[in-house]
């Protein structure tokens, strides 16, 4: 087994007992647990809402002008909007669009920013420097500014609200990457590879990514919840979702203007949206914990 072979294998097997003591930490965590259930119940949901709502066609948007407005009832559980359509089957319906569209944000945000934050950092100089500078860029902007000003340009639909947001998102990805490679191209395991000849892609993808894996994680699990509400916003300003897509920014949008006198029409919605967030910002607070060593020893104690 050559030297190279050796490291690599006792850092593969630092990663997988670090993998387990994160796991194990945050099975232990009710807040995390939680937080896992949630997710769980709204995953369970986006698959079988479709096949479980009540009222599938008014889900997808076929009005029924006779039952307009009702208020919560054994027949409409969470009542009907302004076209007599059920609330709670648009709900269901809405689940999957929210946690397919935030999932899609932060995955190819991270797939776009991961990389190009650990070449930034392990080659640095004019290369590194290219790429941070592109960055800078992108954050001198306000991320929801930002988004909010792509997704103008492009036109209001769901495809381009996605794609404004991994526009303004991937930098912060990069930003964390980068400085994670910064401090790993410098380690003795990482120097030890350089000099038996190890190519420079190949310690990239091999001891630079992994490195960042860490906070990316950390963060990508917490921004789960902050992409559902920027998905909401954008299609709350008209910007996402447009009608009759059963999106739940889109709802509220709309159920504001008889929240005073018809309640259920905006709450529901809201609170699907609260919950859910709720759900990944326990189970991102319990990652963080368990991944940072000061956090981690103090639940050891």
């Amino acid at each position: 087994m050559t030297e190279q072979e050796t490291v690599g294998k006792s850092q593969n097997e630092k990663r997988y007992r670090e993998l387990q003591n994160i796991l194990r930490l945050i099975v232990t965590n009710p807040l995390s647990l939680a937080g896992l259930a949630i997710i769980i119940i709204f995953l369970i949901i986006a698959f079988v809402g479709p096949y479980v709502a009540p009222y599938p066609l008014q889900a997808e948007g076929a009005p029924d002008l006779m039952h307009q407005l009702l208020p919560p009832s054994g027949h409409f559980l969470f009542g009907t909007d302004e076209l007599g359509r059920d609330i709670f089957s648009r709900i269901l319906f809405g689940a999957r669009i929210s946690l397919v569209t935030s999932a899609s944000v932060v995955a190819v945000a991270v797939l776009i920013g991961m990389p190009l934050g650990a070449i930034a950092g392990y080659y640095g100089e004019r290369l590194g420097s290219l790429i941070m500078r592109i960055t800078d860029m992108f954050l001198a902007f306000p991320p929801l500014l930002l988004a909010l000003a792509v997704a103008a340009t492009l036109g209001g639909s769901m495809m381009n609200a996605v794609l404004a947001l991994i526009v303004s998102w991937w930098p912060w990805y990069t930003r964390l990457a980068y400085s994670q490679a910064l401090t790993t191209r410098n380690l003795p395991y990482v120097d030890a590879a350089r000099a038996i000849g190890v190519r420079d892609r190949i310690i990239v993808v091999r001891h630079i990514l992994p490195a960042t894996v860490a906070p990316i994680l950390v963060q990508a699990t917490l921004d789960l919840g902050s992409a559902i509400i920027a998905v909401a916003s954008l299609s709350f300003l008209g910007l996402g979702a447009q009608p009759p897509t059963p999106d739940w920014g889109l709802m509220v949008n709309t159920g504001k203007t008889y929240f005073l006198q018809h309640w259920w029409y905006a709450t529901f919605p809201g609170l699907a949206i609260l919950i859910l967030v709720l759900g990944f910002n326990l189970l991102g607070d319990a990652v963080r914990e368990a991944i940072d060593p000061k956090l981690s020893r103090r639940r050891l104690i």
